[in-house]
Order: structure tokens, then sequence, then C-alpha cells
């Protein structure tokens, strides 16, 4: 049997059969925390009127309800560890978090918020994995996965998209650390081109094409005055040769001419020539300037384009042959500063 008594320590239940044991509560209880005592020993559990303190673990292996007063809520305060022996915490609108499967913790909400707007720093979900292992994100319709984002790690650490639960499984867009990007398809804009003009696509379609199209480009070199000095006896590379059976077309050619203000050019036998591998023939020639800047008073642009029937006395005359600039006759020695050479031109395979 049991029996209680109040004192002006507080209250007290003790087991008549045995006096030792009994449970203590100091002084009344009222609105601050009391410890309870038990066999003359203070133990990790506090009191009040309205609040009960767990002062070390707290372990709970059945069903734990946090009691709900109206009102308002009563807070559970726990300073040290929380252990669940169950599966599952479920909150009051029937939101819940459980690990009823081995190694899974599942947020059972539709909106999951990471939130450090009052903290003054970044807001960062990470994830680790184990080295050799890939950190994904899967993204699921019902039990289907239809989308997975990670770091493949087998793959120099190559970011991927797969159409798969696994990372590399089906990719269909990779990224590379040095930013080479890498899609499986064609890449299309909102469709209001004609599709061929409305294909991005990458870089190997966008490359195929241009070897298999004449499509415009531009080639520049700049000479400095030692380069014009001996422009007659060394040529200037415009555009290197592009290789086997690949003809440059050029389209035209604009030179921007530093003239000297100290010195003109005197020189009247210096004629200039664009033409494939340093020819300075007539009969080879793709651009021609007679008389080159002679007695010319100051700064000028040249624009030229082909005034020739041909340059080559044969059908691959053009193959694989670098394009340069060339003078048959020395100028005057220090008459031009500089000049920036400009063409427009395409290439043709002439295989």
């Amino acid at each position: 049997m049991y029996g209680s008594s109040n004192s002006p320590r507080g209250v007290y239940m003790e087991k008549f059969n045995d006096l030792t044991k009994f449970l203590r509560i100091d002084y009344l209880l009222d609105e601050g925390m009391r410890n309870i005592w038990i066999d003359e020993k203070k133990t990790i559990l506090s009191l009040s009127q309205d609040k009960l303190k767990i002062d070390g673990d707290f372990e709970a292996t059945g069903t734990f309800t946090a009691p709900n007063y109206s009102p308002s809520f009563t807070d559970l305060s726990i300073s040290g560890d929380l252990t669940v022996g169950g599966g599952k915490i479920t909150f009051g609108n029937g939101e819940l978090i459980h690990n009823e499967t081995d190694n899974q913790l599942l947020f059972q909400t539709s909106t999951f918020l990471l939130d450090s707007t009052t903290n003054d720093t970044n807001a960062t979900f990470a994830l680790f994995a184990e080295i050799g292992y890939d950190p994904q994100l899967a993204f699921y319709e019902s039990a289907a996965c239809r989308w997975t984002i990670g770091s493949d790690q087998t793959d120099s650490h190559t970011m991927k998209w797969d159409v798969s639960a696994i990372t590399g499984g089906a990719t269909k867009m990779s990224l590379t650390s040095s930013g080479a990007l890498t899609v499986a398809d064609d890449v299309f804009d909102d469709g209001n081109a004609p599709t061929e003009d409305a294909q991005l696509t990458n870089k190997a379609y966008v490359d195929g094409r241009i070897a298999a199209e004449p499509y415009i480009r531009k080639a520049e070199v700049t000479l400095s005055t030692s380069d014009m000095n001996s422009l007659h006896s060394t040529a200037i590379t415009i555009l290197a040769a592009q290789g086997a059976n690949q003809v440059i077309v050029p389209i035209s050619c604009s030179l921007f001419i530093d003239r000297s203000d100290l010195t003109s050019q005197s020189a009247s036998g210096a004629d200039l020539f664009v033409s494939y591998n340093g020819t300075t023939i007539a009969d080879a020639v793709i651009f021609y300037k007679r008389r080159w800047m002679y007695l010319e008073t100051g700064d000028r642009i040249h624009h030229m384009q082909g005034d020739y029937s041909y340059s080559g006395t044969t059908l691959t005359a053009g193959d694989n042959q670098p394009v340069t600039i060339k003078l048959d006759s020395a100028i005057t020695s220090s008459s031009i500063e500089s000049m920036k050479v400009v063409m427009a031109y395409w290439v043709y395979d002439n295989s």
C-alpha cells in the first residue's frame, strides 16, 4: 500500500512496507520549476504547474505524444539527446518523419523549406557521398523515377542529367569540370523560326555543318614596320592551309594602312599580291595592287576583290595552300608603321 503526506518541504509518497523508498517534490508546485527526488537522489525531471523539464537523455520506446492544451501548445524542452525507439514522428497537421525503411529518412509533406533568411549567411543544401560513390538528386512521380541529377565519380566528377535512377544510367546532358557541355540530341529554340534556322544544337553538329556548307568566315593579321620592310622577301600568312583537299576561297581583302608621318613610300616598282603560298606571279594572284602606296600622303584603307579570271593552272592548285600577302620589290624603309589585313573567305572541299 502507498500513502501520501504534505509538509512544508513538499509532497511525499511512501511505501509503508519500506519507508526508505519515497518520492519527494521540493516545495509546493507553482510557476517555478521544482526538481523531483527519488530515494533522496535528484532526478533529471523538473515540474511546475504547467511544464515538465528533462535535463538529460530522453528515450521513448513506444508512441510519444506531446500534450496540446488549448488555446496554446505546451513546449517540450530537452537539454540532452532524443532517442526514438519507434520509426515515426507525427506532427499535428498530419506531416510526419519516419525511418520505417532502414537507412532511409522520409519527410512526408508537400513542401520542404530551408530558411536562412535570419542568419545572415548562405542557404546551403549539401549532399555527402562516400569516396567513389555519386551524390545525386532523384525526381520521382509516385514510385517511378523520372530524372536524376548527379556527379558521376567514375567519369571525372562530370555532372549528368539522366532519365534513370542511377547517375550515368541514361545520360541526356552532361557538363564537365572544364565547362564542356554535351547533349544527347538537338537543342531547339521556341519554334518561331524555321526548324533549320532554329537548331542551336551541339558543337559537333555545328562543326559538321560549317565543314559541309560555304559559311563566310574572317581571317585577320597585323603587320609591323619590320614586317613591311621585309615584305618583298618574306611573305606573311593571312590564313594557314586548311588540310588535305581543302581550298581557301577568298571573297575580299581589306587593308588598314598606317603610313609614317616622317617617311613617304617613294618606291614606284613595288606591287602587292595576295595569293596562295607567297606567289607573286600575275597568273596565280588572287588580289593585286600595282605601285602600292606610291607617293600616298597619309593613312589609307584599301578594299580589294578578285580581278583575275584564274589563280591556278591546275585543278588542285589551291588544295591545302595558305593565303599570303607579299610585295614583289621593296618599299621605302619605315614608310609604313603598320598594316592590318582582314580577309573574308570560305573553305571548299575539293575531294
